[in-house]
């Protein structure tokens, strides 16, 4: 048994005043006379003798009396396990990411989850809660009720490692002698949660299960073709469950409607189709089906814009080079100079300046490449394998990348593709390993890989970046090496090419680090903003001579159609959608958790928490029982003699 206030337990001590009181009592007896003295000292005797038992009774009431109304005040109680008396910090997290749209057995399982915490926690109590990207720290019902109930759905998804730092921090924060962290989600496979992530601490898991898991989503959608008259259109979708019926696929451009089809999974969880459209200019392009699903996936926001042609400076003594048939209109406006004729002046406009087998490259050269590397621009270094190697080492001394060091006059195949790199990342749809190699019969050694784009089967660099540098370690003449009849040749320099300026895509992903170039002259006090209807900001950017790098990240936050205001006037458009990475609903099997804390369903969880915090109060029992000792000793005193 404890005591909530056990100080008043001293109290007790007082219960021996009664017993002094009792034994040293000073009354003094009263004499009477009478006539029969044998007959009354008969009747004495067995007077004195009840009176001495009644005063004892009477004695032992009443310290009964006063002892039970002592530890009543002492509010004496019995904990319903150990944990009862322990100091708890209490962490709730709830999944509000997209896959949380699903519809369970008391409709999508977010707002039920909500339902079910407002229900079940105390409406002052105390509690501390996060999502996916907010947080609610010592806080109570009364003043979240209706921030709970309005709570948006969040592109970010469950990612247990974070979480378990953001849960980390709160506990170090709120210390005590047991952490419970309880999170609350439809825990999708991605979400990064295994056996021994889950036993590390005192995680409890309350699993949401969606009774439908049949989800059709709008995953992409690219330029298939293009001409002056007509884009091909396809969009990609998938579907998760058993899709039977068609879905139809419509394309608007703002309120007015593009085309319309129809599209069967046949018992597949892929499909595709395409539409035909005019090469018009399509700002607030909008790609839409209604599927029973998750519905954030149910809308892909793209627009078309017309990207102006990338200023292309080819300096060469070659007058047909290979390059003229990659560089072409209308994306290039390709110039090509002698090095003997440069225009300095068509240098300074460029954003992608090729240098093609330069003898040497002289200082005013050198300092001009730099300063336009420094502006944006993208140069592109091919060597000669009879050329000044001092000269080329001072050009690439200025932007500190890696330099030649000696000529290997051995063949070598260029045999490894870094697919992760920006150049390739985005040609190949797997990794292919057995392509015709092309091959350099001479080439140049450099003192470091740099981040490598192509390499030779001796590791050494074919193709390197340096910055807004790109630099072979080999001559592409026909004499020397065969690469510009590899397959390699047209995305390799087509991809370097548009690397000199980052061309509007249809549609760029939320969350994600996205850089893109708009081409526009500004002052240096001037900056451009991103605008809808629903969110206005203005990006991280930065200003070059002719255009205005702009970097995306956590802004925006809605997926739409947005515009690129410059002095608030539209000059571009760009669009937004969701990550689909929720849209595959598939969960987390929680009997492969073994030693996982698994609770079905939030009422559970509160019950079981209740049942092991509950408190028996038994200060009401002590109170009863003075009541009747009190009610005993007023019967002592009236019936015994």
């Amino acid at each position: 048994m404890y005591f909530k206030y056990p100080e008043l337990l001293y109290a007790l001590f007082l219960l021996i005043i009664p017993f002094i009181v009792h034994l040293f009592q000073l009354r003094r007896f009263q004499k009477e006379d009478f006539t029969n003295v044998k007959f009354l000292k008969k009747i004495s005797r067995q007077t004195r003798k009840s009176s001495h038992l009644k005063k004892w009774l009477i004695l032992l009431v009443r310290c009964l009396t006063l002892a039970c109304i002592i530890l009543a005040f002492a509010q004496p109680y019995f904990p319903s396990s150990e944990k009862a008396l322990q100091s708890k910090s209490t962490l709730f997290y709830l999944d509000n990411s997209f896959s949380m749209q699903a519809s369970g057995k008391n409709g999508e399982l977010l707002p039920a989850a909500v339902q079910g915490l407002l229900k079940n926690i105390p409406e002052e109590g105390k509690f501390n809660l996060l999502t996916n990207d907010d947080s609610f720290l010592n806080t109570n019902v009364a003043e979240i009720r209706n921030i709970l109930q309005e709570i948006d759905y969040s592109a970010t998804a469950m990612n247990f490692d974070n979480l378990k730092l953001r849960a980390a921090g709160f506990f170090e924060n709120n210390p005590a002698d047991n952490h419970n962290f309880i999170l609350i989600s439809d825990f999708q496979q991605s979400s990064g949660i295994d056996e021994d992530l889950v036993n590390e601490a005192d995680i409890k898991l309350v699993p949401l299960q969606p009774e439908n898991v049949q989800n059709i989503s709008l995953d992409s959608a690219f330029i298939a073709e293009r001409d002056p008259d007509k884009i091909k259109l396809q969009v990609l979708l998938s579907a998760t469950g058993n899709v039977e019926e068609q879905i139809s696929v419509s394309v608007s451009n703002g309120k007015t409607l593009l085309g319309k089809s129809a599209v069967n999974f046949a018992e597949k969880d892929t499909a595709s189709l395409s539409f035909s459209l005019s090469s018009e200019l399509i700002a607030n392009g909008i790609i839409q089906i209604e599927d029973n699903g998750l519905e954030y996936d149910n809308q892909l926001f793209f627009n078309i814009a017309s990207s102006p042609a990338i200023q292309t400076v080819l300096l060469s003594e070659k007058g047909n080079s290979f390059l003229k048939r990659i560089y072409t209109e209308p994306e290039f406006s390709l110039s090509t100079f002698s090095f003997s004729g440069i225009d300095y002046n068509s240098l300074s406009q460029a954003g992608l300046i090729i240098l093609e087998e330069p003898e040497s490259i002289p200082v005013s050269l050198s300092e001009i490449l730099g300063k336009r590397m420094e502006e944006g621009a993208v140069v592109v270094l091919l060597p000669s394998m009879s050329g000044n190697i001092n000269s080329y080492n001072s050009f690439l001394a200025d932007t500190q990348a890696p330099h030649y060091t000696n000529l290997v006059a051995q063949e070598r195949l260029v045999t490894g593709i870094r697919f992760g790199h920006p150049l390739f990342n985005a040609v190949f749809e797997e990794e292919v390993n057995n392509f015709q190699y092309p091959k350099v019969n001479t080439y140049y050694k450099l003192n470091s890989p740099g981040s490598m784009a192509l390499q030779y089967q001796n590791n050494d660099a074919f193709l390197t970046q340096q910055g807004q540098l790109f630099l072979f370690t080999a001559a592409l003449n026909v004499e020397n090496s065969n690469f510009r009849n590899s397959p390699l040749v047209v995305p390799t320099f087509y991809n370097i090419g548009r690397m000199a300026l980052q061309r509007l895509k249809l549609y760029y992903q939320l969350n994600k680090n996205n850089v893109i170039d708009i081409p526009v002259s500004s002052a240096k006090d001037e900056v451009l903003t991103i605008s809808s209807e629903e969110e206005n900001f203005i990006p991280q950017q930065q200003s070059f001579s002719e255009k205005i790098q702009i970097t995306t990240d956590d802004l925006p936050e809605t997926a739409g159609n947005y515009q690129v205001l410059y002095r608030d006037e539209t000059i571009e458009q760009l669009s937004y959608n969701y990550n689909r990475s929720e849209s595959e609903l598939q969960y987390i099997n929680m009997e492969t958790l073994e030693n996982a804390d698994v609770i079905d369903g939030l009422d559970t969880y509160f019950e079981n928490e209740n049942a092991l915090s509950e408190i028996h109060a038994l200060w009401k029992w002590f109170v009863i029982f003075a009541l009747v000792f009190l009610l005993l000793e007023m019967l002592l005193l009236k019936f015994l003699k």
